[in-house]
């Protein structure tokens, strides 16, 4: 059967260094050696080798060389599979090119072989003849060659094949006799060659296999050198994710310490908010009976109030009332007053035609006293006489003229002050007066302008008698001046 896989025996056993294979034991090589001559091969129809070793049977495929790299470490044997060690570069070793002498030489040296401390003595062929398993080709297991502390070379191997040759020539010549002497010995320089054909391709693939190899630890060198990268990163992103982790652990416990802290900050503000609010919710709860009794005191004031309005507002009534029968008892007051004026005036000239007829007669009477009396003597002193009353009566009627001119300026300036309130508005208004006023001042205010009233009315009526008796001629002046 044909297959292109090596398997991981081969590679196990091709990756150990020339030390390695160096230090192999000469138990190791030379099991293979004696397995390789001491086995008889034959080909089978399907075109594979053939072997037979003890009651073991391999096959060997002579299409790839891979096939025959199958084989264990210690010369373990698998079905279609065969293992070969590497001994160093083959050169073509035939029958004819080895010498005769060679040939002994060799098939003495294997005759004789070195004694190992640690391996048995050999135990020397039987003499009987057979081939079973028991026998003699079993026995050659206990023979044993020295591996040397370094690769044998092709030339060696082929050397010591050839004297295992000789020697298996000799001991089959032995057992078969003369007769099948020639045949043995040109089989076994068959089975010879294509060992060595083997050999050669062995060689090959151990070539591949060492190129395989060198790529092989190219790549393992650069795998681990990027693993080592790698690990190199993974420990710097540990490196960091722990930092970070602990840098968010400090923040969180620096975060966490902060909300404590506030957390135990709003809890103290709000008990003090709370116990405050206690304080005064206590405190208003005091106060509550005081602030009852606070309405009901109000309340009482109010109902008090209210009945004060009440009669503050009848009075404001009342005073309504009695300003306006006082506004209209002024206004007749102001009428009669000017009734009286007009009367005193018409009065006034009367008089006055009375003076002049008064006058008219003095002097009607003064001429008829000068064409009567003869006598002048009391003419002066009576002249002056009239002449002093003439001049106090002026006096008089100067101080009436600027007392009436007096009167005559507050009546306007009293006019304009009230036609000023009553522009400005209600506030300065009699009614506005009377509402802020007390019922006793209004009545006060009345009585107090009533006895001026009567007073200026006396005053009045006296300066016009005395004008009247003295001096007429004043009143007449008045009368033409105005």
């Amino acid at each position: 059967m044909e297959t292109c896989e090596t398997s991981e025996s081969t590679y196990n056993e091709y990756d150990m260094t020339d030390e390695d294979n160096a230090m192999l034991t000469g138990h190791d090589l030379h099991d293979d050696v004696d397995s390789a001559i001491e086995t008889t091969p034959s080909t089978d129809p399907d075109g594979f080798l053939s072997v037979q070793n003890g009651n073991k049977k391999r096959y060997t495929h002579h299409h790839h060389p891979s096939s025959l790299m199958s084989e264990s470490t210690y010369g373990e044997y698998e079905p279609e599979e065969e293992r070969f060690e590497d001994f160093g570069e083959a050169d073509d070793v035939g029958d004819d090119d080895i010498p005769e002498s060679d040939m002994t030489e060799s098939a003495t040296e294997e005759d004789q072989p070195e004694q190992h401390p640690d391996l048995p003595p050999p135990t020397p062929p039987p003499m009987n003849g057979h081939s079973d398993d028991e026998g003699w080709y079993g026995s050659n297991r206990y023979f044993r060659i020295m591996c040397p502390p370094r690769r044998m070379s092709s030339k060696a191997v082929g050397s010591h094949l050839l004297g295992r040759h000789n020697h298996l020539l000799h001991s089959t010549s032995i057992e078969l006799g003369e007769d099948e002497a020639d045949r043995t010995e040109d089989e076994l320089a068959n089975k010879v060659h294509k060992l060595q054909s083997q050999v050669s391709e062995l060689e090959e693939d151990h070539l591949y296999k060492n190129e395989q190899e060198v790529r092989l630890r190219n790549e393992n060198a650069a795998l681990q050198e990027r693993i080592n990268l790698l690990e190199e990163q993974l420990r710097d992103v540990e490196v960091k994710a722990q930092e970070n982790l602990e840098e968010e652990r400090r923040q969180h416990r620096e975060a966490m310490a902060k909300q404590e802290r506030d957390l135990r900050d709003d809890i103290d503000l709000l008990s003090n908010r709370a116990t405050m609010l206690e304080e005064e919710n206590s405190r208003l709860k005091e106060d509550i009976p005081r602030y009852k009794s606070t309405i009901e005191r109000l309340k009482e004031d109010k109902t008090a109030m209210q009945e004060h309005l009440e009669e503050t507002n009848q009075l404001r009534e009342e005073t309504s009332q009695e300003h306006r029968e006082l506004e209209q008892r002024a206004r007749l007051d102001r009428q009669q007053y000017e009734d009286e004026r007009l009367a005193n005036h018409m009065l006034i000239e009367e008089m006055n035609k009375e003076l002049e007829d008064l006058r008219t007669y003095k002097v009607d009477n003064e001429r008829l006293t000068k064409s009567r009396s003869p006598s002048f003597l009391d003419m002066p002193s009576r002249y002056n006489e009239l002449e002093r009353e003439i001049r106090k009566l002026k006096e008089e009627n100067r101080g009436l003229r600027d007392a009436n001119e007096d009167l005559n300026v507050q009546l306007l300036n009293h006019s304009f002050q009230e036609g000023k309130t009553l522009l400005n508005g209600p506030s300065s208004s009699l009614a506005s007066e009377l509402d802020t006023a007390s019922k006793d001042e209004v009545v006060e205010a009345l009585r107090e302008q009533q006895e001026m009233n009567a007073r200026m009315r006396e005053y009045i009526d006296r300066i016009l008698m005395n004008v009247l008796e003295h001096n007429p001629a004043i009143l007449e002046l008045s009368s033409s001046s105005a």
